[in-house]
């Protein structure tokens, strides 16, 4: 009888041994897999109306960042040289999913958008999907998907 125990014992420690590795080894796989889900976004910000200061750049990954005025963090923020009136800059590593970009044209570099008195701005802004409104344009409007290796986007500060 004791044998026989002992038969069942050991066969429940392998099999307990066996699920635990096998539970590592998926999950190892799982975070591979997701470690290999990101890709490279190329932003291109075009049409600006001299080589002046820097083109400020957030990069948005949630609907409540875009709207915050300022308030929640970008995901990620960029600063872009100027040359030949075009801006170029490339994210790397973003992981797949639904993003907003807001930008401005800091034409003195004085690191804020300037407003006149009534608050509009002075300098040229956009927004991603070159969406436009009355202020700043719907989540709806703005928002693109990163679900491939390379993607690019043109912003057209016209």
């Amino acid at each position: 009888m004791f044998k026989k125990n002992s038969a069942i014992f050991v066969s429940r420690v392998l099999l307990t041994l066996l699920t635990i590795l096998f539970s590592f080894s998926s999950a190892r796989a799982a975070a591979q897999e997701d470690k290999q889900q990101v890709g490279r976004f190329t932003l291109v910000v075009a049409g600006l109306r001299s080589n002046n200061g820097q083109v400020r750049v957030g990069l948005y990954n949630t609907k409540e960042s875009y709207h915050s005025r300022g308030k929640l963090p970008a995901l990620l923020r960029a600063k872009l040289k100027i040359d030949h009136n075009k801006a170029v800059y490339t994210f790397e590593d973003i992981p797949y999913g639904e993003y907003t970009i807001k930008l401005y044209h800091d034409e003195n570099g004085n690191d804020k958008l300037d407003k006149n008195f009534l608050g509009i701005p002075k300098e040229p802004y956009g927004f991603s999907n070159n969406a436009r409104g009355l202020g700043l344009p719907s989540y709806k409007k703005a928002k693109f998907t990163i679900a491939s290796k390379e993607m690019s986007m043109e912003i057209n500060m016209d």
